[in-house]
């Protein structure tokens, strides 16, 4: 029923605010059909919450959440490494119906810990192993309408995809390409990637070869 949705949510995502305080604060939708979990499948959560504003009106606000969110993570993306360069893959998107060159990633798998799920995705997608694994931060892909933090792994390849690696047909990838991460900044302004998660994920990476050469010094 209706009103029984917000126990299905981890703790954090019934955080129920308080719109004295100018937040937007989370109602119980009572027995109206028109809150709650509207749609749910194997990855997604589309949720509609009552609420009310900050100007004391009452109305709806949307949600969507990963399904594995409600026991973990929401995903995994990689930043890998074969020796100085970060590999790309070249994929088609149903959403923009066009080819994107950007960074592995995935839906987080409930059964295993998000280190492994950046090693399972990194193999699934690239077709080669890792020697190592860190994570170097995490993002929400948008704070308007997405629940998750989505984490960000540098991923040590064993091997070189482009020679090496087998593309996965099924994920609608073709291509990889090396880009030297001395040159990542160009790469990037070059306007080469369109997507939001992996640009996200590569300014975590390049502050943390930033840092980490601060470090050294």
């Amino acid at each position: 029923m209706a009103e029984d949705y917000l126990e299905r949510l981890p703790l954090w995502m019934r955080s129920p605010g308080d719109s004295g305080r100018g937040e937007i604060e989370l109602l119980s939708g009572g027995e109206d059909p028109e809150y709650g979990i509207r749609y749910e499948d194997p990855y997604i959560l589309l949720i509609r919450d009552r609420v009310r504003f900050p100007n004391g009106s009452v109305g709806s606000y949307l949600r969507i959440a990963s399904t594995s969110e409600l026991t973990g993570a929401a995903g995994t993306v990689m930043v890998p490494l074969w020796e100085e360069y970060v590999v790309f893959v070249r994929i088609f998107r149903h959403a923009t119906r066009s080819w994107e060159w950007e960074l592995p990633r995935g839906f987080q798998d409930p059964a295993i810990t998000e280190a492994d799920n950046a090693r399972k995705e990194t193999l699934d997608e690239l077709g080669v192993s890792s020697n190592w694994v860190e994570r170097i931060g995490g993002f929400n892909a948008n704070t308007g309408l997405m629940t998750g933090i989505i984490g960000v792994y540098q991923v040590s390849l064993d091997k070189d995809p482009t020679t090496s690696g087998r593309p996965q047909s099924e994920e609608s990838i073709t291509h990889f390409e090396k880009v030297l991460a001395s040159d990542l900044s160009t790469w990037i302004a070059s306007g080469k990637t369109r997507c939001g998660i992996t640009l996200a994920a590569l300014a975590l990476f390049l502050a943390h070869r930033t840092k980490k050469k601060s470090d050294c010094n």
